[in-house]
């Protein structure tokens, strides 16, 4: 597959268009054929500066806020192969107390998509 890498941090020259191994979902996860991703201040370009304080590890493929079409999904009944999806861009731990008390936007320890 082909996406927009980062080997280090700096301007848009830093910028390469490459050819990257395509993942390989597990039994429980899907695979998205990604159409779109969004341009965000300081999720792409602020972490292709300088990292932007959020701890990346070069080298990063950019992307956040993917749309696309569901490519793989083996044991995953929901969405189903071929399904066109948008991804919310952030994964809630489940664990911490905002979580356990379903208030996810406040979860202490998300993970970010992209």
């Amino acid at each position: 597959m082909k996406a927009i890498v980062i080997r280090e941090f700096g301007g848009p020259e830093g910028l390469r268009w490459e050819a990257v191994p395509t993942p390989t979902p597990g039994p429980d996860e899907v695979l998205l054929r990604v159409h779109a991703v969004s341009v965000n201040r300081t999720l792409d370009l602020q972490v292709r500066q300088d990292g932007g304080n959020y701890g990346p590890v070069l080298t990063l493929v950019l992307g956040n806020d993917p749309s696309g079409v569901v490519a793989v999904g083996q044991a995953v009944e929901q969405p189903q192969v071929n399904q066109r999806v948008a991804v919310f861009g952030s994964i809630r731990c489940g664990v911490c107390t905002s979580c356990v008390q379903g208030q996810y936007a406040q979860c202490s320890r998300p993970r970010i998509l992209g």
